[in-house]
């Protein structure tokens, strides 16, 4: 009679950090973790970015997005000098010239939704240029990630938006695109599919000791190497530590 395979498979509750542990991994939601894990600018972070967007994007792009860099933002057309408040603003250009901004915010705002049509039509028009221009804009995409529901009557995590039609439903311009997760929604479960593995990734990853295998794949093994407290600077990691007790 054969034995049976000593090894058994760990449910997720197995990778939870115990009262009174810290995990090794930052929030990736603070501003300083983020940026350094998503930084547009350098070899792995921007490796790190192009996955992000590549799987958050799917259903929204024309074609895999290659690579990014980061672009100079614009004036703020409507010369308020009010902060936004957000956590952090991620603004760059991939290889097509599209443009993408990506939002994280903790604190329930009025009109947020209106906040991000606010925030594309800035990416939109500040494409103008002096002189005889042919409006020939480039795609925006604005991602926001929320700690908070925003859809209340809505149990689903991910919102997608654009300019329809009413009558077919089909895209009629791809000036401006959304994508609104509520990270307050996703589920202690890691599904098949890479979207639900980002998720889960974004809401649990600084209550994980190791990661599950459900997140073997190389590009979230790369992306904790950047994400550990202890590869973070004094400040970034006073204010992981610092955002870890306001949320306990």
């Amino acid at each position: 009679m054969k034995k049976k395979n000593a090894t058994t498979r760990k449910s997720l509750e197995d990778y939870l950090v115990k009262p009174g542990e810290q995990s090794p991994y930052a929030n990736l939601l603070i501003d300083l973790a983020f940026k350094k894990a998503f930084d547009p600018d350098k070899p792995v972070s921007r490796e790190n970015l192009v996955n992000l967007l590549n799987d958050l994007l799917a259903p929204q792009l024309k074609r895999p997005i290659k690579s990014v860099k980061t672009r100079n933002v614009a004036k703020n057309l409507s010369g308020s000098k009010e902060s936004r408040t957000a956590i952090f603003d991620l603004h760059c250009e991939d290889d097509a010239g599209d443009l993408i901004e990506i939002e994280v915010q903790i604190r329930q705002l009025d009109n947020f939704l209106k906040r991000l049509a606010f925030y594309a039509s800035e990416l939109v028009a500040n494409q103008a240029v002096p002189g005889d221009w042919d409006y020939d804009v480039k795609p925006t995409y604005v991602i926001a990630l929320a700690q908070y529901r925003i859809f209340a009557n809505d149990e689903r995590i991910v919102h997608r938006a654009t300019t329809l039609d009413l009558e077919t439903g089909e895209q009629i311009v791809d000036s401006y695109n959304y994508t609104i997760i509520e990270l307050s929604k996703v589920p202690f479960f890691i599904g098949k599919d890479n979207l639900s593995k980002w998720l889960f990734f974004f809401r649990y990853l600084d209550r994980l000791r190791e990661l599950p295998e459900e997140l073997s794949d190389k590009k979230f093994k790369q992306l904790t190497e950047s994400s550990k407290v202890s590869k973070l600077t004094p400040k970034a990691s006073a204010s992981a530590l610092g955002y870890k007790i306001m949320q306990a």
